[in-house]
């Protein structure tokens, strides 16, 4: 179902009040129907643990977005992409907080957009100032 090894860089840049996060490249990209190359962009959010009771009453934890959805521009043509862009996420996470990065393909002949990859990534093993890479999960493109 799903494949690792598609890499996302992605560096962090925060203050005390916004988190602000710069998203710099993703490479190996995967060909979003298996011949052509993909038109890609990121979306992310931020999202904490909440506790919630399922349908047969046993206590579980789901994450619930907070703040900003943000999204890079989407670039052409790609298996390799460098976007440079800062997003703003608009809320100050807990350290118990995850950020999820999802890769997406923007499709041209519809406003039907086909999720490539994602990633969900603690806040907490994020560090200040320092680029880092991520690996994301591939999804089933065909």
């Amino acid at each position: 179902m799903s494949e690792r090894g598609r890499e996302s860089d992605i560096i962090v840049k925060q203050s005390s009040d916004p988190f602000i996060i710069e998203f710099i490249s993703a490479s190996d990209i995967p060909l979003y129907d298996g011949k052509n190359k993909s038109d890609p962009y990121i979306q992310a959010f931020i999202s904490t643990h909440v506790e919630k009771t399922n349908a047969n009453n046993i206590k579980c934890f789901v994450l619930k977005r907070e703040g900003n959805l943000v999204q890079t521009p989407h670039r052409v043509d790609c298996t390799s992409v460098v976007w440079n862009c800062y997003r703003d996420f608009n809320i100050k996470p807990s350290v118990e907080a995850v950020l999820t990065v999802q890769l997406y393909h923007r499709n041209k002949e519809s406003t039907k957009c086909v999720m490539l990859g994602k990633i969900d990534i603690p806040v907490n093993k994020l560090a200040n100032e320092l680029p880092t890479t991520f690996p994301l999960y591939v999804v089933s493109v065909s």
